[in-house]
């Protein structure tokens, strides 16, 4: 008999990770205009860095996060500087900037710290809440709760702030928002932090109950791609729907077949894009 309560408690644990991922990079690529296909590296990179200041220098798991998160915002700035910038205006070589930096910092990571066992991230709050016969870890009931109020915080910036305006405006037409007065290169700077934020923050919520090594950024990010795909490229709105829904749908069906329930996944993904090719909330 399925557990009604349990599966929506993963549903909305599922939904979370892939809000942070998910939101981020659709973000980015509104603004930046390039495919980061490095953007699961990046939440490689945020595990990796609570690894590090939690498990080795056994900081509080809530500085490791929040290190996490503010390196990978960093390096999120140097990309977007040094890297996407000088490509920005043609996607093909910013897609291959993107895969050739994704490529890199797995061998890099691998060459480092090794690519056999994944590196053990102990729980730091390891209490588990039953109710209704379902179980609700401490650790995964925190990620639900930052990843949803920082998605009503990021919404909120979007829609009451001048930058958060501009970053909407660049979203819908980068060319005419440069004719008003907004600067295209602070605001993709802007939209990479603020992606490449999300990333860290959540590859370093998930180490503890995920498997921390190099090629984990590699599922992830398919499946975020699926999400602002079906959702419309761009689309914060779209992006949010896109990700509980996958979320739930994922969740429903890793009870029977994992694999199945992708394989549906994907093919549910197909079916909306014949119909809208441009996505749920994608502008036609």
């Amino acid at each position: 008999m399925v557990n009604i309560p349990q599966v929506f408690i993963n549903g909305l644990s599922t939904s979370a990770t892939y809000l942070l991922i998910a939101l981020g990079l659709t973000l980015a690529f509104g603004i930046v205009r390039i495919m980061n296909f490095a953007h699961g590296e990046l939440y490689m990179l945020g595990a990796y860095a609570v690894w590090i200041v939690y498990t080795l220098g056994r900081a509080p798991f809530p500085v490791g996060v929040l290190v996490a998160m503010l390196v990978v915002a960093a390096f999120g700035v140097l990309i977007e500087r040094f890297l996407f910038r000088p490509v920005r205006a043609n996607q093909m070589s910013g897609f291959l900037v993107a895969v050739g930096l994704g490529f890199i910092l797995q061998v890099v990571v691998g060459q480092v710290w090794g690519i056999g066992l994944a590196k053990p991230v102990a729980y730091a709050y390891p209490k588990v809440l039953r109710f209704l016969g379902a179980s609700l870890g401490v650790q995964t009931l925190i990620i639900i709760v930052i990843c949803f109020v920082l998605v009503i915080l990021l919404l909120l910036f979007l829609r009451r702030t001048m930058l958060g305006q501009a970053m909407r405006a660049c979203i819908q037409d980068a060319k005419a928002s440069t004719l008003v007065g907004i600067n295209i290169n602070t605001i993709s700077a802007l939209a990479m932090v603020i992606a490449a934020g999300f990333a860290g923050l959540a590859g370093g919520l998930v180490a503890p109950v995920t498997a921390v090594q190099p090629y984990m950024g590699t599922t992830v990010i398919l499946k975020a791609f699926t999400i602002i795909i079906v959702g419309g490229v761009g689309s914060i709105e779209g992006t949010i729907a896109a990700a509980i829904f996958f979320g739930f749908f994922d969740s429903v069906f890793a009870i029977w077949d994992p694999v199945l329930g992708n394989i549906l996944g994907l093919s549910l993904a197909g079916l909306i894009l014949v119909v809208r090719p441009k996505g749920i909330f994608g502008r036609e």
